[in-house]
């Protein structure tokens, strides 16, 4: 059984008290690390303040007033989705950085990796409905009976983590040769759903925001570029950003069926957990 994001964090601390008493001789007068709270996560990434990274952040349940600002959002929006995330990121996280010490800063959420602001979503599902989330109804993928599942946050969705947390450009082989490209933040992600563009041009704007340089030549046009790179790296480049990129993957869930008895996958995304099912 692998540790959540809360334990390994806690682990880490202690490992640390531990040295720190070691090397004080075992008295009980050395300074501690006080462990994370439960709203207190470790990003992947984070975000640089002041030409400092910045990785632990505070977040918060959501409140009455945060269901009807997300009310206000057009459900019919290209963007809704992106928007709804966006909302509960700018809502509910309170601190980035060192907690009770650095002071809230709005103007940051979205420069956070798209992966870290998910991650934060998906804190605020866990802090306003536990860690168990029921959905009532659901039909079985095997013999289509209704059946309530209940799934465990902590366990159900994988988070994926950076190899290297001071890891910022990764490069991959491709037609046209060395490709160095970075991952994608939020306020970039807000872009590319503001209209109702369709797929392609998203395509062609994620890799014009994200393809850093080509055979260690910077881009000059990085839009123009993108609609001329052929499809086959296109495809490749958008499946590495994707792969690479940090946060919640939502792969399916497996559940046992009460009828039949048959193990299946159901989907669940972030409105589901948002809202129920």
């Amino acid at each position: 059984m692998t540790m959540t994001e809360h334990e390994t964090a806690q682990a880490a601390a202690a490992e640390v008290n531990e040295i720190i008493a070691s090397a004080a001789g075992g008295t009980d007068d050395h300074p501690q690390i006080a462990p994370l709270e439960d709203d207190t996560i470790t990003l992947d990434y984070g975000v640089e303040i002041d030409g400092k990274r910045h990785r632990i952040v505070r977040a918060r349940e959501l409140k009455g007033l945060d269901e009807e600002m997300m009310g206000r959002i057009d459900v019919e929006a290209p963007d809704y989705l992106v928007r709804l995330v966006d909302t509960v990121v700018a809502r509910c996280t309170t601190f980035i950085g060192v907690p009770e010490t650095t002071p809230r800063l709005d103007a940051y959420k979205q420069a956070l990796l798209v992966g870290d602001r998910e991650h934060i979503f998906l804190t605020v599902m866990r802090l306003t409905y536990g860690n168990e989330r029921e959905y009532r109804n659901t039909v079985c993928p095997q013999c289509g009976d209704p059946n309530d599942f209940i799934i465990e946050l902590d366990k159900d969705i994988e988070i994926k983590h950076l190899d290297d947390i001071e890891q910022y450009t990764w490069n991959i082989t491709t037609k046209v040769g060395k490709v160095t490209y970075r991952l994608p933040t939020g306020a970039q992600q807000l872009a590319w759903f503001a209209q109702n563009f369709p797929i392609a041009t998203r395509n062609t704007m994620m890799l014009a925001d994200c393809v850093v340089s080509v055979n260690d030549e910077p881009l000059y046009d990085s839009r123009d570029w993108a609609r001329n790179l052929n499809l086959a790296d296109r495809k490749k480049i958008l499946a590495a950003i994707d792969d690479n990129s940090p946060g919640p993957k939502f792969k399916g869930v497996k559940v046992s069926c009460a009828t039949c008895q048959k193990e299946g996958v159901i989907e669940v995304d972030w409105t589901q957990l948002l809202f129920g099912q």
